[in-house]
């Protein structure tokens, strides 16, 4: 069997977030899923050691990275708090798919980001250099309603890259409560998703139409719910500058926190 993962157990302790005050004493228990992206635009490796590294040195987290998806299951789900997907590629086994959807759905955590946004998973398939919509049926079904949103192929952009600043718009969510107001991001700003009724929008920016984008305000972050499950999502995260910015770090650790055994 071909399940490889790698397991850094943290025990140094850290402060208490508003959001883990009732489990400081246990780590989260993390699994990065992972293996695949849309190279050369996307790169797994490095962004998935950018993000362990945040997790490593906050303190609180447990981190294991599953590089081979189709290996998923419910037994290898087992002991973990929340899944974090870093994947772009091709979709996984039925076993695999159903295995995340039922994991969410009882209760298990959710966080995705980025190049999620887009792909097999929305039935979309790249040819001539662009991705287009596949035939009817190609998707996966659920993947879209986990994480409350959808994408258009011709509706697939962002402004060029930019440093731009990042709005928490809800202060009062247990995964934003005590942050600062806003952030820098040097990203690409993704523009013209279509959320999904029911989520809940915590942070937005200004997409800037001198650089390509739409000159209205984007959803940067959400939250939804599926099943029993909190799902925690955000469009940013496009390399290691990216996950390098600071306050990048408060919403990785903030938002696996709450969606992992937050409180709504």
């Amino acid at each position: 069997m071909r399940f490889r993962m790698l397991v850094l157990l943290i025990v140094v302790s850290l402060p208490v977030t508003a959001v883990s005050a009732q489990n400081a004493e246990a780590p989260v228990n993390v699994l990065i899923v992972t293996g695949s992206a849309d190279l050369p635009y996307h790169v797994w490796q490095e962004t998935t050691a950018s993000m362990r590294g945040i997790l490593e040195s906050s303190g609180h987290f447990s981190t294991s990275v599953l590089e081979h998806p189709e290996e998923l299951d419910t037994a290898s789900l087992k002991g973990f708090d929340i899944v974090v997907l870093n994947y772009n590629g091709p979709r996984w086994p039925g076993k695999s798919e159903e295995a995340l959807v039922t994991f969410i759905r009882n209760g298990g955590g959710f966080f995705a980001f980025h190049h999620a946004s887009y792909g097999t998973f929305f039935g979309q398939e790249f040819r001539e250099n662009r991705w287009q919509q596949g035939p009817p049926g190609s998707g996966w079904e659920a993947f879209p309603i986990i994480i409350g949103a959808s994408w258009l192929p011709e509706n697939l952009g962002h402004a060029r890259r930019c440093v731009f600043e990042v709005d928490w718009i809800d202060g009062t969510h247990p995964a934003t409560s005590g942050l600062p107001k806003s952030f820098k991001a040097n990203d690409e700003l993704y523009h013209k998703l279509d959320l999904s009724p029911g989520v809940l929008v915590l942070a937005t920016a200004m997409s800037p139409a001198d650089l390509g984008g739409t000159g209205k305000r984007e959803p940067m972050v959400w939250v939804n719910q599926f099943g029993k499950g909190r799902v925690f999502y955000t469009v940013l995260g496009h390399d290691t500058l990216a996950w390098e910015q600071p306050g990048m770090a408060s919403l990785l650790t903030r938002g696996l926190e709450w969606a992992a055994r937050g409180s709504d």
